[in-house]
């Protein structure tokens, strides 16, 4: 995990462990009712949860709330490896079977 960066979002963290190294920390707050709701940043050359922190912030009160740093974006781990499609659709794919 990287901890340089300070918390994109003022919540509770876990992490996310994707196998061979990998890891994705993930804000998250379950204190709502429902359905989860899980939010994901854009995939541009800085980004992180914060992007999504106002929406983190408005569904907490009423709904379970994830926000995950995605492999090799804010807090999570970055590796030298090649991030393509399929290794982030299976690490959102292990996000949501965590959730469910």
């Amino acid at each position: 995990m990287t901890t340089s960066l300070p918390p994109a979002i003022d919540a509770e963290e876990c992490v996310i462990d994707l196998g061979s190294g990998d890891q994705m920390l993930c804000y998250q707050d379950a204190r709502g009712e429902g359905c989860p709701v899980v939010l994901l940043h854009s995939m541009n050359a800085a980004p992180s949860a914060a992007e999504v922190k106002p929406l983190f912030e408005a569904f907490r009160a009423s709904r379970p709330v994830l926000a995950p740093d995605l492999p090799g974006f804010g807090r999570s781990t970055r590796r030298d490896r090649p991030y393509t499609p399929a290794f982030y659709a299976q690490a959102i794919g292990q996000l949501v079977d965590t959730v469910a």
